[in-house]
Parts: structure tokens; sequence; C-alpha cells
């Protein structure tokens, strides 16, 4: 399944209908939130950011304790003006995986909201 994950990845910018083709591939599989989660960051690469969210919601729907599909969520709601959402997500990755907090701090993704009140509080883990 993953190398025809694969196949299908790499025609992401050619096909329209990715997300209803890559969905029916993936549903039930055992490692259908890892699958998830890599297509939705083949979607990023591409520019395709609202989709990669979609792969990312699913990733979660399968696996409420994936600290990355949580995390890159965050990461496309920040890019997307979502920031309110962002840091929501944000928070529950890192309650899942603490060490996402010093990533989070050097991701460019945050950028705009790194220095809020907010993202502060949430990325210190020693307060």
């Amino acid at each position: 399944l993953w190398e025809k994950t694969e196949k299908i990845v790499q025609g992401i910018s050619k096909n329209k209908s990715f997300i209803k083709i890559i969905d029916a591939e993936i549903q039930n599989t055992p490692y259908s939130s890892q699958l998830y989660d890599h297509v939705g960051l083949k979607l990023m690469d591409s520019g395709r950011i609202k989709e990669s969210n979609v792969m990312f919601e699913k990733s979660i729907i399968n696996d409420f304790t994936n600290e990355k599909a949580w995390y890159n969520s965050a990461c496309v709601l920040s890019q997307t003006g979502s920031y309110k959402d962002a840091l929501k997500k944000l928070s529950i990755a890192i309650s899942l995986k603490s060490s996402l907090a010093k990533t989070a701090k050097n991701d460019k993704n945050f950028k705009k909201i790194k220095n809020t009140k907010e993202f502060l509080k949430i990325t210190d883990l020693d307060s």
C-alpha cells in the first residue's frame, strides 16, 4: 500500500480529485494514520495547503494520539490565518509530545504568532 500511495502522491499536482482517490485507498488500512500524514505533507509541499489539512484531520480521526497530525494541522491553520485554531491544535500536539514545543518555537509556519502571549504560554514548558 505504501508504494501504491506513493505513486498516487506523485500525481498530486495533476489530479484534481486526489482527495477522493487517496481516501478510498487509505481507509481502514492498518497504517492509515501514517499514510494520511504522509499524503498531507506531500500536499503541503506541493502548495495544496487546505487539502493537506483534510489529510491531517483524517489522520487525527484514525489516531487521536498522533501528535504529528495535530502539529501539522496546527502548521496549516497558522499558514491560513486560523491562528486560534492553530494554537488549540498546537497545544494538543505538545501535550502529546513535549519536545514539539521546542520545534514549534523554530518553525517558520508559526512566524506570525510566535511572539503572542498564547503561543509563548503553550510553548513554555517551564511555566
